[in-house]
């Protein structure tokens, strides 16, 4: 993502989920990598507008944030 222009925000202070999407508040999308989901090739793409989910491909992910 960054490769292509997008700002891109890591939490490694082992915060809780919760925590981190009260932070990401003004973001406009927060890509969750969990273990289960990504051990599939997919992600959770998270719409902070409208807070929808959905997965994707990791392939796939530029293209649904663009």
């Amino acid at each position: 993502l960054r490769d292509k222009g997008i700002l891109v925000d890591i939490d490694l202070n082992n915060k809780s989920l919760k925590k981190q999407m009260e932070q990401s508040i003004d973001s406009k999308f927060v890509v969750i990598v969990a273990p289960n989901e990504f051990s599939n090739n997919m992600i959770v793409l998270r719409n902070m507008e409208d807070r929808s989910e959905k997965q994707v491909k990791v392939d796939d992910l530029f293209s649904q944030i663009s």
